[in-house]
């Protein structure tokens, strides 16, 4: 039962259902186990594994000795501990994040709180950065990197849930804004960079949940776009930068939930589609393939992959109606080589891989790995010196590690 694909330049990374860590390099002969772990006896957990310069770096919750952060070779040799942290039984994510020239990562201090570590991948510059003593260890930080600057949404008494901001040095995190100002919360989140810009999401308690923008300065955080006027929510997601523009799902408070495209500007934040008129189409996963943009959506007659023009100058239209039984619901999307694939069920052969250049006929199902109606299950759809490496399940060999040769 593989999981947890990392694909590295060399090395395609998974951990088994057992916990062990294997790598592969695309062949047979290739693929090996790299760390025997014992976390099927539920005593201890591998998380948060991430690509640094030639290591691996990996963090481990370990129920009896307390949280550790790992490193190991890339190419080749054992998993080494860098740092054993204080015996701690509370669970961390770590969240590893590359932030340049270091790594930023996050530990629960025993009670539920957040403490912010650095490290470069050695012992000796692995170290605590500050506590954040009233944010919750759990939360989803949305650690994300503009400029070797971190930025992040933490939890005081005086500001409630705001941005905040690291270079990795207790003097330099900080809060950055506070949205909505006092211990009430902005909550922001769907934090996204493009052209050197963060867009994220949050609600000054005047505009509702709306799309806003910064530059890293207190005084360059504003809102971008109402896109619903007035105190009522557009909530924008994903927030996908293409080709120099963010493509958005929103609810303007007339048209539902639909694609918008901003160019940074607030008269350059419109909508583009209205799929599905008056109720909301709730679009997801915008790719650039073949002409236009490619999205999930529901017309009504359940999701499907529709083709949007950029511009919004012509009218949305659905690349397939893979299944009129009532939406094939694409999921697993992922783009290789100006394909997109993805994993859909027609109504006759179950959930199983499919992929599509944005046009009609240019639409099909990969393979029936398990034919008629059941299902093969594909997940993490990985794309790897140019092959798409996926799990799936056939009746012979169960759930195992896939790849497939890329299409024309």
């Amino acid at each position: 039962r593989p999981y947890r694909l990392l694909a590295t330049d060399s090395l395609l990374f998974f951990q088994t259902g057992s916990g062990d860590l294997w790598c592969t390099d695309g062949t047979q002969d290739g693929t090996r186990l790299r760390m025997p772990f014992r976390g099927g006896d539920g005593e201890s957990s591998l998380i948060s594994l991430m690509e640094w310069g030639d290591m691996l770096l990996f963090g481990i919750n370990d129920r009896t000795a307390g949280p550790a952060l790992w490193r190991m070779p890339i190419a080749d040799g054992p998993a080494e501990r860098i740092v054993q942290f204080s015996s701690r039984e509370a669970f961390s994510n770590f969240w590893l994040t590359d932030a340049g020239a270091f790594v930023l990562f996050m530990l629960n201090d025993g009670n539920d709180r957040t403490e912010l570590w650095r490290t470069d991948g050695t012992t000796p510059d692995t170290r605590l950065i500050t506590r954040l003593p009233e944010t919750n260890a759990f939360e989803d930080f949305g650690f994300t990197v503009l400029d070797s600057t971190v930025y992040f949404q933490a939890t005081d008494s005086l500001h409630g849930s705001e941005l905040w901001k690291t270079d990795g040095t207790a003097g330099g995190t900080a809060l950055l804004a506070d949205i909505l100002p006092g211990a009430e919360s902005s909550d922001p989140g769907v934090f996204t960079v493009s052209d050197g810009l963060l867009y994220f999401v949050a609600d000054d308690g005047v505009h509702g949940k709306e799309l806003w923008v910064s530059d890293g300065t207190t005084e360059g955080t504003q809102l971008l776009a109402d896109i619903n006027p007035g105190a009522g929510d557009s909530r924008p997601y994903p927030i996908t930068p293409i080709d120099g523009y963010l493509y958005l799902s929103a609810d303007d408070g007339v048209a539902g939930m639909e694609p918008f495209r901003s160019d940074g500007t607030p008269e350059g934040t419109q909508r583009i589609a209205d799929i599905r008129e008056g109720n909301g189409s709730s679009p997801s996963q915008y790719f650039a393939i073949g002409e236009g943009i490619v999205c999930v959506a529901n017309d009504g007659g359940g999701n499907e992959l529709w083709m949007l023009d950029p511009a919004g100058l012509e009218s949305p239209k659905p690349v397939r109606d893979i299944s009129p039984l009532g939406g094939s619901f694409p999921m697993n999307l992922v783009e290789m080589k100006g394909l997109l694939y993805f994993t859909a069920t027609d109504g006759f052969h179950g959930r199983e891989l499919w992929r599509s250049d944005g046009t009609e006929s240019g639409t099909w199902m990969v393979s029936d790995l398990i034919p008629g109606q059941a299902s093969s299950s594909p997940g993490e759809l990985t794309p790897f010196r140019g092959w798409l490496f996926f799990t799936a399940t056939d009746s012979t060999v169960g759930q195992e590690l896939r790849m497939l040769a890329p299409l024309e």
